[in-house]
Parts: C-alpha cells; structure tokens; sequence
C-alpha cells in the first residue's frame, strides 16, 4: 500500500525529487485509550473533600503528590496503590499529579479535575496553651501555622476581619470571647469561619486586702502564683488562698 501511494505521489507531481513518508498506524492503537491509573471525581465543587487513588501495578520507595486548587488532607500507600484525600479550595481547571524520585517523574500523567464555587478558605485548626493572666491583662497563645496561601488573624468577634495581630500571641484588656480566623494571603481577601479560642477574662480590680493568712486570691494556676492582691499593691501573698473554685483564674492554691 505505502509503495502504491509513493507512485501515485510520483505521477501527481512529475519524475522530481519528491519524497513522502507515510507513518504506519496500527488500527487497534487508534481504538485503545491509554490505561487510566487513577479512581476518583473529575467534578468537585470548593469546600468538598473527595479521595483520589493512582494504582500502576507497580511499588515505588518515595513519591510526592502534586495538587492545583486545592490542599492535601491525608494520603497514604499500600503495595502498590497510592492514596490521597484533597479539600478543594479555588475554582477552576485543578488537578491531583504524583510524581517519582528527584527526576519529578509523572507516573501515569495527571488527573485532572474541575473545580465549581466560590473560594474556600478552610477554618484554623490551631491550638490554644492556658492564658496568662496579670493584672490588667490576660495573654493567650497558640500553637500551629496556617498553609503557606493562608494567614490567621486575632479576632475579638466571630466575623472580625481585623489585620492587626497574626503573631502567636494574642493580649487582651477587656474580657470577652476571643476567635481566630484565617484569610487570603493576596488580594482579593475571603475569610474563613472562626474557630473559637474561648471566653477570656481580665482581671483589673482586686479583692479587699486579705484579711486572714488563708484568705486570698490567685489569678493564675499555681505554677504562674500570681496573686490578685498584688493588683492593690498586696507584696506577702504566701500561704493565702481562696476556697477551690470552678474558675481556672482562681482555683485554690498557694502562691
């Protein structure tokens, strides 16, 4: 067949130097797709958690999962199959792309994925360490880091979108509830649900000067032996305590 189409070639455009290279096409690859590694949604909207599984037959020592629009959850391995949750953040064209050793080798291409709604900033997930309590003020501190796109801000209301303290520490002058809240590290800004710190009170008044050496007032659990006395100047706290009391700021115990 591919001699007859080169003398068809010949007779169309005369004896000259004409040359055609025919590509030979096997009829079963052209109806084969290629072997699809992967089980998991192609459509997903923001805000959604789906599961993603990439199985090539084969076992490998170190991979690394790649993902557009979204943030890994969890992921893990098993023989040969390879597993990963993704939380979908941004709308657009995302994908789920896993790669092999430092050569950043694509196993089985990538599985791409359409991501539907408006942006979703996942909740802080942070920590809290028992407030510290002075007189005046009281100081709360957390542990963890938001994801690199993300920054967590300080709030004193559930849907505050102060910028003005994103450090790990927090010092508040007035009681009341305290939220952390996570945003958009670029603008345009989209705020997260706030995750609550808790209810903090401050103490800026004293009690009256204890009267008795078992009449007393801590603010602070014993390892702080902060008394409240000191508010109003009191110097001698030792051996004074309050009866055992519900409030943390003022359980029984001797400075």
């Amino acid at each position: 067949m591919k001699k007859f189409v080169l003398i068809l070639l010949w007779i169309a455009f005369g004896s000259g130097s004409l040359y055609a290279e025919i590509p030979k096409v096997s009829v079963s690859d052209a109806k084969t797709p290629p072997p699809n590694y992967w089980t998991g949604p192609s459509s997903v909207t923001t805000g959604s958690t789906t599961t993603y599984t990439f199985d090539n037959g084969n076992v490998y020592p170190g991979v690394t999962w790649y993902i557009n629009r979204g943030m890994p959850v969890s992921y893990s391995e098993s023989g040969t199959t390879y597993t990963i949750t993704v939380e979908w953040h941004q709308a657009g064209s995302g994908y789920v792309m896993i790669a092999y050793d430092t050569d950043i080798m694509i196993l089985g291409g990538t599985k791409n994925v359409s991501v539907t709604g408006s942006t979703y900033v996942p909740v802080p997930n942070a920590t809290f360490n028992t407030p510290t309590y002075t007189c005046g003020t009281t100081v709360s501190t957390r542990t963890g880091s938001p994801p690199a796109q993300y920054v967590w801000y300080w709030q004193t209301a559930s849907n505050g979108t102060s910028m003005s303290n994103s450090t790990t520490t927090y010092t508040q002058t007035t009681s009341g509830n305290l939220y952390l809240r996570a945003v958009t590290a670029n603008s345009p800004y989209v705020w997260s649900a706030a995750q609550m710190v808790g209810n903090r009170t401050v103490y800026s008044t004293a009690p009256s000067t204890p009267a008795t050496a078992t009449d007393g007032h801590l603010i602070s659990p014993a390892s702080s032996a902060v008394c409240r006395a000191r508010c109003r100047g009191e110097t001698n706290c030792s051996a004074k305590v309050w009866p055992v009391s519900s409030d943390p700021a003022a359980r029984a115990s001797s400075s």
